[in-house]
């Protein structure tokens, strides 16, 4: 709808204005909608140090383009991702795309031990040998 289109414009351009260095939309349940805006917004922000995303309702069709985003992003530290709806098989991708990511230091990810599959615990031990 029109309305989703304004507030999503709005949502990328208060993201590329961000001086801070620590964005936390805790509990905001922006989903993928907001989630692959936040994208946009976090590829062009090159200061962004934390990014808490906990309990925003992400799931499989934000976690590739988070991951293209993190890769991007030279002074990510902190990543917070518990209680969303992230799974296998992007997983793997995600994963791989926070390795690559040398200034990374800290994922929270615990919700993946909940129900976890044997390819989620192959993603978990990937983001634990980034630590």
């Amino acid at each position: 709808t029109a309305t989703t289109e304004i507030y999503t414009q709005a949502f990328v351009g208060s993201v590329r204005c961000v001086q801070e260095t620590d964005l936390d939309l805790r509990e905001n349940n922006i989903g993928d909608v907001g989630g692959a805006e936040l994208c946009k917004g976090c590829i062009s922000h090159k200061k962004l140090e934390c990014l808490a995303l906990d309990g925003n309702s992400l799931g499989n069709k934000t976690v590739i383009q988070l991951g293209d985003a993190i890769k991007t992003m030279p002074c990510i530290k902190t990543l917070g991702l518990w209680k969303n709806r992230i799974r296998s098989p992007e997983l793997v991708y995600f994963a791989d795309c926070l390795r690559q990511n040398i200034s990374l230091t800290s994922v929270s990810y615990t919700h993946l031990r909940a129900h976890e599959t044997r390819e989620d615990l192959v993603c978990r031990l990937l983001l634990e040998k980034k630590k």
